[in-house]
């Protein structure tokens, strides 16, 4: 895919990772989409436990209200080691303390530090979709005071973004956090637990109802959806997942180990009630290993087996492929879409040849289910660059919309850490914002569900009836304003709190007063407005440029793909219709109030194609 333009540009980072910065549009304009694609892949992994140690090494807590101070520690082995009383690897406390949740604040300003610097923004973007398939939730309480636990699992689904969906989904299975939140950990052939089998089959590969490769239900006489498998079939499955348990009482990190004795030989006999037994691709038998020689562990020869059947479900591959294209780029994605990235997913040669070239595809890479080649035609889709945001939209997460924004300006903190990189210690308020934060949904199911219907803010009439937006599930007025408010806040921030380019401190009193604001903003992330208020001061110098066009033109570059809608265009133009004496004594307002109009606009909290937005007049060199 070639970007042939800089609205192209911007749209493809919009998608691509967690906001385009300032400038970098531009470096991509026309160059191959493949080319910066190869290079993400390339990128070294940011580790997410790493960071999160490195955070919990410099995480202040207080023990009760008027408490000395406590200083969390880490060991070599990357476990937490400090005054509190440790029992079985678990921080407890003696006393008021404040809550174990702390821990798992750590661990979003991690997150946070990754998202607004490192270079491998695809990668971690992708994961972050990932997160929301295979969900694990902090808001267990066996893993509020463990985040390294939570972070490395994390990083598994970093390790596999460009990899196979099949290894993915064998990671995920042996591991102790999934293990334990959906209760495989000790699970014994006498009372086998069935919440991992019911979820593996609804939510990580083939979905509650038979799909076709177009992603829509397949339907019986009655044209009710055909289900893709059966509580006899749960049960059946629970049978294999007999027997796993931690290797160590205090390891959440590596795989699972197998009990022999506590997992189950018997034969089993999946699906055989949804498709035909005659047909060995969709029919699946587990058979007794028992007591003869064999290669290799039964529990570990049968998890293969049906991880294998799993992935060769005809309904898998359109089930997982609409949900990552839900999750990226448009939450109704057409039959026609969702073909070409389940073709994809059953043979990646010739997504891996648009990448790497003909007879130029690296050795074992054409496998099913090869998530670098899925990625790429969800991204390289033709008509998510040409498509009117009827057809592909979809709305900005919460989370995501403010990652964004503060990316875009630049983010900047003053503290860091002792190799001298950026540290992050804000969590944004992470657990009041948004209503979401990664790996932190309130159940199995995600914050939102994938087919949710807002029914109630569309016009009566079958023809909207059927829109999905899933995000808007968990957009509520309350959450409006605490986002907006963030919103405004950010541009506040930097004003009072904020630097010049030497780091010296802005409208800070002195004395007593100075350091305490001091400290506080040193651990602020904040961010540079600089050019939009230079706009309306016109410190450039540019007399003859109307100050509020030169504002809008810099907030529809780095916002709206380089095409602001009229709509917005207008609302803005007229909302700073004073006199320029009038913009310049309250410039410092002026540009907080108009950057927040913008950016609480619903034009920037849906992403979609503003070149073809029915009210932009989208000029010609764009």
């Amino acid at each position: 895919m070639h970007i042939s333009s800089r609205t192209k540009a911007s749209r493809w980072l919009d998608l691509c990772t967690f906001g385009p910065k300032k400038g970098q549009p531009d470096e991509l304009l026309n160059t191959q989409a493949s080319v910066w694609f190869k290079d993400q892949v390339d990128k070294i992994k940011s580790n997410h436990k790493e960071e999160t140690a490195k955070q919990l090494e410099t995480e202040v807590i207080t023990i009760g209200e008027n408490g000395p101070p406590g200083k969390l520690k880490v060991d070599e082995d990357g476990n937490i080691i400090s005054a509190e009383k440790i029992v079985d690897g678990v921080i407890t406390y003696d006393g008021d303390l404040n809550p174990a949740s702390s821990h798992q604040s750590a661990r979003i300003k991690a997150w946070l530090n990754i998202a607004f610097y490192n270079d491998d923004q695809l990668g971690q973007r992708l994961a972050y979709a990932l997160s929301q398939i295979f969900v694990v939730s902090d808001r267990d309480l066996q893993f509020e005071s463990r985040p390294l636990a939570m972070a490395n699992y994390y990083d598994i689904l970093c390790k596999h973004v460009f990899g196979s969906y099949r290894e993915l989904l064998k990671d995920i299975t042996l591991s102790p956090v999934m293990g334990h939140y959906l209760t495989m950990v000790d699970n014994h052939k006498d009372n086998p637990d069935e919440n991992y089998a019911r979820e593996i089959m609804q939510l990580f590969t083939m979905g509650l109802h038979i799909r076709n490769d177009d992603g829509t239900f397949e339907l019986d006489a009655s044209r009710r959806r055909k289900p893709c498998y059966t509580e006899k079939d749960i049960q059946q499955l629970a049978r294999i997942f007999t027997g796993w348990t931690r290797g160590e009482t205090d390891d959440w990190e590596s795989d699972m180990i197998q009990i022999p004795e506590a997992h189950d030989n018997e034969e089993k006999i999946l699906f055989n009630d949804v498709t035909d037994p005659a047909n060995t691709e969709t029919s699946f038998r587990m058979k007794n290993y028992g007591p003869q020689p064999f290669d290799g562990d039964p529990a570990e020869l049968e998890l293969e087996k049906l991880i294998d059947s799993l992935i060769d479900h005809p309904s898998t591959a359109p089930n997982f492929c609409y949900k990552l294209i839900q999750l990226l780029v448009a939450s109704n994605p057409s039959p026609d879409y969702v073909s070409k990235v389940v073709s994809t997913f059953k043979d990646s040669t010739y997504a891996l040849e648009e990448i790497y070239g003909v007879d130029k595809i690296p050795s074992g890479e054409v496998v099913k289910g090869n998530l670098k080649a899925v990625f790429w035609t969800i991204l390289t889709y033709r008509k998510v660059y040409t498509a009117t945001p009827r057809e592909i939209s979809k709305v900005r997460e919460p989370w995501l919309a403010l990652v964004n924004i503060y990316r875009a300006l630049d983010v900047d903190v003053l503290l860091t850490d002792s190799d001298g990189n950026k540290l992050v210690k804000d969590d944004l308020l992470y657990n009041k914002t948004c209503n979401q934060y990664p790996l932190g949904s309130p159940s199995v199911f995600n914050f939102y569900l994938p087919d949710y219907k807002p029914k109630k803010l569309f016009p009566e009439g079958e023809k909207y009836e059927k829109i999905q937006s899933p995000e808007l599930q968990i957009i509520d007025w309350s959450h409006i304003i605490s986002v907006h408010n963030h919103i405004y806040s950010m541009f506040n921030k930097n004003f009072v709190y904020g630097t010049d380019s030497d780091h010296n401190y802005l409208n800070l009193k002195s004395g007593d007063r100075k350091s305490k604001l001091i400290n506080e903003a040193s651990k602020r992330p904040f961010v540079r407005i600089e050019d939009y208020h230079n706009a309306l001061t016109n410190s450039d110098g540019s007399e003859n440029i109307d100050r509020r066009t030169a504002f809008i033109d810099i907030v529809s570059a780095r916002f709206f793909h380089f095409i602001m809608p009229t709509v917005l265009r207008e609302e803005l133009l007229n909302t700073a219709d004073f006199s320029i004496e009038h913009l310049e004594q309250y410039s410092i307002k002026w540009t907080q109030r108009l950057l927040a109009l913008a950016l609480t606009s619903p034009f920037f909290h849906v992403q979609q194609n503003f070149k073809y937005f029915p009210y932009t007049v989208a000029p010609a060199d764009r």
